[in-house]
Parts: structure tokens; C-alpha cells; sequence
């Protein structure tokens, strides 16, 4: 899998943070941010993907059925 480096960008209106011009990653200072970021911009493709934003985040962001 080809990694497709971040382009990160400075905008006033977002807060001072830098802001990946090709995926819209901001670049926050947390562990799943930062995973994203050594993955490219891609990284939702990767196939760990939904596994780490469950590690890192607590979150389970699986859709559910309604029932």
C-alpha cells in the first residue's frame, strides 16, 4: 500500500491548527490524529483502520441496525 503524503496547510479560520490541503486532516495533538498522519492521506482504506479508531478513541463507530 502506497502512502500518499499529507500536504498541511495554515488557516486563519480553523483555528490555528494546520489542515492537510488534500484530505482535510487536522492536525490535532491525539494518538488516533496522529496515527492518520503516518498513514497518509488514505488512511481510512487501511485495514486496521476501524480497529485503531476503536483503540485510540474508545469510540465504536460501527453503523447499527435499527431494530
Amino acid at each position: 500500500m502506497k502512502i500518499d503524503p499529507h500536504k498541511f496547510q495554515n488557516y486563519k479560520n480553523v483555528y490555528y491548527k494546520p489542515v492537510c490541503a488534500k484530505c482535510g486532516l487536522m492536525a490535532l495533538n491525539n494518538a488516533i490524529t496522529h496515527w492518520c498522519m503516518r498513514n497518509g492521506c488514505d488512511y481510512d482504506e487501511h485495514p486496521d483502520y476501524k480497529k485503531k479508531l476503536k483503540e485510540l478513541t474508545g469510540l465504536n463507530w460501527e453503523k447499527k441496525e435499527n431494530g
